[in-house]
């Protein structure tokens, strides 16, 4: 069957995981899904709006997500693989502190709003610092097995808001598909943040996303652990592979990730358990991608392809 292009818009937005959602748009594998999503607020915060705003917001309309996409023949499993074609901003973003949340909530405890032009722009000025645009979506979720509904804010099983920064165009996530028909979400688009997302938002954004969704049967991944192939946005071209993971205990979400690691290092080059984890320690960087969406926070071990390019170079 030829791959189809489909489009979703705003009036499918939901505000909560639940897998008896109906839904919006019915796909097979191979197909593009071209997503616009809105900023984070749910459009509540607007340009030029004092920083009491984001202290003020309805939380039940936050986190707004576009979907569900159900995905033919998607069984759990599986995995879904989202390859990321095209993630292009909206004309402005915000970043603020919003009162009790993020790393320092007890340091800042009062509101603060920050407002920035995007439109075609490859990089803002801010604090004196030049940060450049590398688009991505924070949450990128299947719909979790759990009866819902379930907030949005964590990370569950199937992925959802795990701010995972290199997951710019040219990506490719591999999310463990929970539920028959998968049924994939996106939302939360940022145009530019840190590892560790630490005051809790980066630069929130309304976002088009465009995504080829394929479904790779029977290859079972544990739930809270994804992959990812990327290229960094702070290393120009150079792909990497990631494996990360979520819940409550940081260490513990290190030690999934280096083991998902691990995992795909014997499956695809072939390499013994010692020589894979000695390797992981040699070259792979661990990133905590968030540290804010309480109570799960995530994880990710990059790995350069770099090194397996230079040993066929050398081979």
């Amino acid at each position: 069957m030829p791959a189809t292009e489909h489009k979703l818009d705003l009036a499918t937005r939901h505000f909560l995981w639940d897998r008896r959602l109906p839904a919006a748009l019915v796909v097979h594998s191979g197909d593009t899904v071209r997503f616009k999503t809105q900023e984070v607020s749910g459009g509540q915060v607007y340009v030029g709006a004092p920083s009491r705003v984001v202290a003020e917001m309805d939380r039940t309309r936050v986190y707004p997500l576009t979907g569900p996409v159900f995905v033919e023949d998607a069984r759990p499993g599986d995995v879904l693989a989202i390859e990321m074609l095209d993630v292009t901003p909206g004309a402005w973003g915000w970043t603020a502190n919003i009162p009790g949340r993020g790393l320092l909530a007890d340091d800042f405890p009062e509101p603060y709003i920050h407002y920035f032009e995007l439109g075609g722009r490859r990089s803002v000025e801010f604090g004196g610092a030049s940060i450049p645009i590398a688009p991505f979506c924070g949450t990128i979720g299947l719909a979790p097995a759990e009866d819902g509904p379930i907030p949005v804010r964590p990370p569950h099983a199937g992925g959802g808001n795990i701010d995972t920064r290199q997951l710019t165009a040219s990506s490719t996530l591999y999310l463990p598909v929970q539920v028959d028909g998968a049924l994939l979400s996106i939302g939360d688009g940022h145009a530019a943040q840190g590892d560790g997302e630490v005051c809790v938002t980066g630069i929130e954004c309304d976002m088009t996303v465009t995504v080829r969704l394929s479904l790779l049967k029977d290859r079972p991944m544990p739930p809270r652990q994804y992959q990812l192939l990327t290229a960094e946005p702070d290393r120009s071209s150079a792909r990497s592979f990631g494996s990360s993971a979520s819940g409550p205990d940081l260490k513990e979400n290190a030690r999934n990730a280096v083991r998902g690691l691990i995992d795909w290092l014997m499956r695809e080059r072939q390499l013994g358990r010692e020589d894979a984890y000695l390797l992981c320690s040699l070259v792979a960087d661990l990133r905590i991608s968030q540290i804010v969406n309480d109570p799960n926070y995530c994880v990710t071990a990059m790995l350069p392809m770099s090194v397996f390019e230079a040993e066929a170079s050398h081979g």
